[in-house]
């Protein structure tokens, strides 16, 4: 590619534009030209060329790099968070966006005459003004540092000597940590404490010096301890929990010797609660055990390395990091490729790969990148810390406040440690024997459950036991979730929930979405059972790693994950999901359960793609119908539910539908299209279908295959909007 692309610039730098018409050849070639230009930096050799390159990059290049120029997420992902302009423009400069690039001003030259003393004279005491104003604002910014002022300063000095005359040192001082408190508020005292540190340090700005630096390597290292001692405070929990099954056999041996009435002398020290199996949930690799007393869950995954391990805390600590900027970012500079639709699944020609999609292709794809670099960095500097502190067990995986990161509506990991556990091997498949396969692979979270909270099981070994192999466990802590949608669903709002919740859910999940796709990361797996009741909201849960980004798509787009080879996840199957959980929602659980499970009778669940968007023409075309009937007159409404429903016939009816639903017989289109018109009566007469309606059926339009959470308008944006229309 390089080599011709090298031919084709010397050959159109020898030929003139007027007379060779090149029209064709540049829009065949323009991204393969421009990344083999940018490679070889042969920019300046060929000057027409760049500008018409320019020019063919207008809307319908298939680089589309003037839209992505605008976005300011990737450009917040690339410089780290910080707001300098300079740096903005020199990655836009690094990457060839900006391809005119102006004439560098020429430094004024200063002509002093040794023989004129005057101007000699002029220019010492213009270099000592301008010395002595950067010594008065060094020392300005020095004397901002915490916030203090000079007799602040001179306190902390004298603490210090204080501290060295009774013999201990400034790395030894203590914090302002009570460990005798709750777990939750230890961990809130000390994130805090880290944050002010860390804000500290970055107003200097560069104006360290020696003395402060020892000052911030000594509060450094006393967080360190401190974070240590809270972490070990967690681990102990955890290891109490999971001593139920020593603490039955004490009582079990205390009711041995019992008394002559066969009572059992319990200890009344010891909290009944410990003597039982812990609350606990299993996944597919992992198993949680829930402490209801200091309301944190604890997350057991085995791991096959240390680098899987540091990959997936790397991948939450950045979305800590930058997901609520790149979202904000997003929502102020409204890039069009994330705000365009993008129907073409509907033309003679449909897509057929992931990266041809504009919005895959300017916004999702290099965004992801710029999130990937700062995972990979994260995760280095994970492992390096433990090559140079193996004594170090865990750590603190939270880059702001606690509070802070709840207006992202994502359960993320508070802190992590490691924990070994001894168990005999268990085979991979029931009824199997034992293969040396099952010493070595990754244990189950089924198999862990029973392992770990199983009365009937023998539990855990120990070190060293003959016939049992160890299996090291990532355990990570979050905040304890009353419960998931799914089972509160199920067992209340059969028929449908009370009021406000849809509302409630779209906003929180909205905006958990929004920080995710903001990053260029999709969910893959939006469904009722990882949306979490933490208090009075519902976040987000089960994220994937980035590591773990191409594996198979959870909950799918009927025609996304059918008709287009996807690299990655794309973000309009988390809009798929969103949509139909609020369907369920509007619905009720038993109606939706008895369309999924019609079509499970129909075709396999891996096929049912096409019965889907049959479903979803049926029902935005019933819900046009009837609202027009039953509903006061809305032309927004109207207007808009009248154009999905024209776009999802036409993909019906386009030849990538009619190749989709070839497979099934009459009687199976029109059993799918009176299930989507039997839910729209359904949801049409719930109290909060005139506030949803516009994100129900923004999920649900499955012919816009660049739909994404931060083109999908909030509730609360809509009310906020409507007044001022």
């Amino acid at each position: 590619m390089v080599l011709s692309a090298t031919l084709m610039v010397a050959i159109l730098s020898s030929c003139s534009f007027a007379q060779v018409n090149v029209q064709p050849i540049i829009t065949e070639h323009t991204g393969s030209i421009w990344t083999s230009m940018k490679e070889l930096d042969l920019l300046h050799r060929s000057p027409q060329l760049t500008e018409r390159l320019k020019l063919m990059s207008k809307g319908t290049s298939p680089d589309c790099r003037t839209d992505f120029k605008y976005c300011s997420a990737r450009t917040i992902l690339l410089r780290g968070g910080s707001d300098s302009v300079k740096l903005r423009n020199k990655r836009r400069k690094d990457d060839g966006l900006n391809l005119q690039e102006k004439p560098r001003r020429q430094p004024r030259k200063k002509n002093v005459d040794a023989e004129d003393g005057d101007d000699v004279q002029k220019t010492v005491e213009a270099l000592q003004n301008k010395m002595a104003k950067t010594a008065l604002r060094q020392a300005t910014r020095l004397s901002k540092v915490f916030h203090r002022d000079e007799a602040s300063l001179q306190a902390i000095d004298c603490e210090l000597q204080e501290k060295a005359t009774s013999g201990e040192t400034p790395t030894e001082g203590t914090s302002s940590i009570d460990h005798g408190a709750p777990l939750m508020e230890q961990l809130k005292n000390i994130t805090e404490l880290m944050a002010t540190h860390r804000e500290s340090k970055m107003s200097l700005n560069g104006s360290m010096t020696k003395d402060l630096q020892k000052r911030f390597d000594a509060e450094r290292d006393a967080l360190d301890r401190t974070s240590d001692k809270v972490v070990e405070a967690f681990k102990a929990r955890m290891e109490q929990i999971l001593e139920w099954r020593a603490q039955m056999a004490d009582m079990n041996i205390s009711g041995s010797s019992a008394d002559t009435s066969g009572n059992l002398t319990v200890d009344p020290t010891k909290d009944s609660s410990d003597m039982t199996p812990p609350e606990h949930s299993k996944g597919g690799f992992a198993c949680v055990l829930m402490d209801r007393e200091n309301k944190v869950a604890f997350r057991l995954e085995p791991m096959r390395s240390s680098l899987d391990a540091a990959a997936w805390l790397a991948f939450h600590l950045v979305l800590d990091m930058f997901g609520m900027k790149a979202a904000n970012a997003v929502k102020e500079d409204k890039p069009p490729p994330v705000f365009r639709e993008d129907r073409g699944m509907s033309v003679n020609v449909p897509v057929q790969v992931w990266n041809q999609t504009s919005i895959v292709r300017c916004y999702q794809e290099p965004t992801v990148e710029a999130f990937s670099k700062h995972v990979v960095k994260q995760r280095n500097r994970l492992l390096r810390k433990a090559r140079e502190k193996p004594s170090q067990n865990g750590g603190i995986l939270i880059s702001s406040s606690i509070e802070e990161r709840r207006n992202s509506m994502i359960l993320m990991p508070l802190l992590w440690f490691w924990h070994t556990i001894y168990m005999e091997p268990v085979p991979e498949n029931e009824n199997q024997s034992l293969t040396e396969n099952d010493w070595t692979r990754r244990i189950k979270g089924r198999e862990l459950a029973d392992v770990l909270c199983n009365p009937d099981s023998k539990g855990t070994g120990a070190q060293g036991q003959e016939g049992y192999r160890n299996v090291r466990l990532l355990c990570s802590v979050f905040e304890l979730a009353e419960g998931d949608l799914g089972s509160t669903a199920r067992s209340k709002w059969r028929a449908g929930a009370p009021r406000n919740i849809a509302i409630k859910v779209l906003e929180d999940i909205g905006k958990s979405l929004r920080c995710m796709h903001a990053c260029g990361v999709a969910h893959g797996d939006v469904k009722m059972a990882n949306i979490l009741n933490v208090g009075d909201e519902y976040w987000l849960g089960d994220l994937p790693a980035l590591t773990r980004a191409t594996t198979k798509m959870l909950t799918v787009d009927p025609v996304v994950s059918t008709r287009i080879m996807t690299g990655r996840r794309m973000m309009s199957n988390d809009m798929w999901g969103l949509g139909l959980v609020t369907l369920t929602l509007l619905s009720g659980s038993s109606r939706f359960r008895k369309v999924c499970d019609k079509f499970k009778s129909i075709i396999d669940p891996k096929d049912s793609g096409p019965l889907w968007m049959i479903f979803a023409a049926g029902f935005v075309t019933s819900l046009f119908n009837l609202s027009r009937r039953s509903l006061p007159g809305d032309t927004e409404r109207e207007q808009h539910l009248y154009k999905i429903g024209s776009s999802l016939r036409e993909l019906v009816s386009s030849p990538t539908g009619r190749s989709m639903i070839k497979m099934l017989s009459r009687e199976h289109r029109e059993s799918a299209r009176a299930h989507g018109e039997a839910l729209a009566k359904t949801v049409l007469q719930h109290e909060d279908f005139p506030r949803v309606w516009k994100q129900l059926v923004y999920c649900m339009d499955v012919s816009n295959i660049a739909r994404n959470a931060l083109a999908m308008p909030l509730p609360s944006e809509m009310e906020e909007k409507a007044p001022s229309q």
